[in-house]
C-alpha cells in the first residue's frame, strides 16, 4: 500500500541511541516513530520488508500498526485509541530506547512508563493504571 498524508503525532524526543546497536524490529521502530514525529516518512521505510510476526514480542505488533497508521490517510478516533498508534509513539518507543542501553534502572523505567500514560483519557487510564500497578512488584528492589 502506498504511504499517505498521515497525521503528525508530537511526542517527546527519543534517546539519543546508535543505530548499529539495534536489530534490524528495533531500528524499523526507531525509524517510523521518527517519521510520524516529522511527518516525514520514505515510501523505501513504508514498503520495507518486515521480518516475522512474533505474537510473543511487542516490538513486531508495534511495527505493524505504526505501518498501518501511514497507509491509513483518514483513521477515526475508534481505530486510533484501538490500535493505540500515539502509545506507541508517545511511551512505548520512549521507554523501549531508554530502557535499551541499561535496563538496571526498573524504578525509573517504571516512573516513566507512568509518565508517558498521563496523556491518556481518564477512561483509558483506568485501564491502563491497574495494569501498572499489578506489574510494578517488579520495580521492588
Amino acid at each position: 500500500m502506498p504511504v499517505v498524508t498521515f497525521q503528525q503525532i508530537e511526542s517527546n524526543v527519543l534517546p539519543n541511541i546508535d543505530p548499529n546497536e539495534l536489530s534490524t524490529d528495533q531500528k524499523y521502530l526507531l525509524e517510523m516513530c521518527q517519521a510520524i514525529t516529522t511527518r516525514q516518512c520514505s515510501t523505501d521505510l513504508g514498503n520495507s520488508k518486515l521480518g516475522p510476526m512474533c505474537h510473543s514480542r511487542w516490538l513486531t505488533t508495534a511495527n505493524r500498526i505504526l505501518r498501518l497508521y501511514i497507509w491509513e490517510e483518514n483513521p477515526d478516533k475508534h481505530l486510533i485509541t484501538l490500535l493505540n498508534y500515539t502509545y506507541i509513539v508517545k511511551a512505548y518507543a520512549l521507554i523501549w530506547f531508554e530502557i535499551k542501553p541499561s535496563c538496571t534502572c526498573v524504578n525509573r523505567h517504571l516512573f516513566h512508563i507512568i509518565h508517558h500514560s498521563r496523556y491518556m483519557s481518564t477512561e483509558l487510564k483506568r485501564i491502563v493504571d491497574p495494569v501498572i500497578q499489578r506489574n510494578s512488584y517488579f520495580a521492588h528492589p
